[in-house]
C-alpha cells in the first residue's frame, strides 16, 4: 500500500507538544523549572481526560483520570523528573497510546453505543459492500498489531489523517494563574456513511499490508488499551524519578 506522511499527534492535551518543546529546549531552563512544569501536569491531566473522553466506559475513564492526576501532582512536586519523563515517554504516548484510544474510540462511538436497529442495519451494509472485514474485527487486529509494534508509524498516522479533526482549547492552570491555549486533534464527533467505509478500508488494507492475525480469543480491546495507557503511567514513575 502506499505510505502517507505523518499527519502529527492525535494529542488532546496536548501534552506531545510539551515534549518536543522543552526535551529541544524551545522555552528554556527558566521555564523549564517554573512555568514549564504546570504546563506539563496541567496537560497530562487534560490530554488523558480527552482521549479517554470518548474510548472508555465511565468506571474506566474515572480509574484513568485518577491516575493521571496523581502523576501530574509528582510533576508539580519534583518527585518525577520532567525532562528525564518527556525524553523517556514522550515518543510511547505519540506512537502508541493516541493511535490505540483512537481505533478504541471509533469502534465504540461508531458501532458499540449504536442503539437504533436501523443505524446497525446500515454500518453491516456499508461493512459488505465496501467487502471489508466486519468493524470490531479491524479494530481488534489494529490495536493488537499496534501493541505489538507491527503497524508501522506512517501507516498509523495516516489512519488518524481520516479520522481526526482538529480544535483549539484553552484551559486553566490548576494554581489559577494562567490560561493554557493548546491546538489539538480529537476524534471526529460525526462520521458520514462514507467517511465510516474508507476508514474501513484504509483499516483493511492496513490489516492485509501488515498480515496482522486476529487476537486470542479473550482479547479484550478495552481492557487491554487501559492496561497499555496503565503501564504507561507506571513507567513514567519510574524513569522520572530524581535520583
Amino acid at each position: 500500500m502506499n505510505k502517507k506522511n505523518c499527519c502529527g499527534c492525535f494529542g488532546c492535551g496536548c501534552f506531545l507538544v510539551v515534549v518536543a518543546f522543552l526535551v529541544g529546549g524551545y522555552f528554556g531552563v527558566d521555564f523549564l523549572h517554573g512555568k514549564g512544569v504546570e504546563f506539563a501536569a496541567s496537560g497530562l491531566i487534560h490530554t488523558v481526560d480527552k482521549l479517554t473522553e470518548m474510548a472508555f466506559a465511565d468506571d474506566d475513564r474515572k480509574e484513568l483520570n485518577v491516575i493521571a492526576s496523581e502523576v501530574a501532582d509528582k510533576i508539580r512536586s519534583g518527585e518525577i523528573g520532567l525532562l528525564e519523563v518527556m525524553q523517556e515517554t514522550g515518543q510511547q504516548l505519540e506512537t502508541n497510546l493516541h493511535n490505540q484510544a483512537m481505533l478504541l474510540a471509533f469502534y465504540r462511538q461508531n458501532y458499540e453505543l449504536a442503539e437504533l436497529p436501523a443505524a446497525i442495519g446500515a454500518e453491516a451494509s456499508e461493512t459488505a459492500a465496501s467487502g471489508t472485514a466486519e468493524p470490531a474485527v479491524l479494530v481488534d487486529k489494529l490495536i493488537w498489531g499496534m501493541m505489538n509494534k507491527k503497524v508501522p508509524k506512517d501507516q498509523a498516522a495516516s489512519l488518524t489523517a481520516v479520522l481526526v479533526e482538529r480544535y483549539t482549547e484553552t484551559i486553566e492552570t490548576k494554581d489559577g494563574n494562567g490560561r493554557i491555549t493548546r491546538s489539538a486533534k480529537r476524534l471526529k464527533k460525526t462520521l458520514s456513511a462514507e467517511d465510516k467505509a474508507a476508514s474501513l478500508e484504509l483499516m483493511q488494507k492496513i490489516c492485509e499490508f501488515n498480515e496482522l492475525p486476529m487476537p486470542d480469543a479473550d482479547f479484550n480491546r478495552s481492557e487491554a488499551v487501559k492496561k497499555e495507557i496503565i503501564s504507561f503511567f507506571d513507567k513514567l514513575k519510574q524513569v522520572g524519578k530524581k535520583e
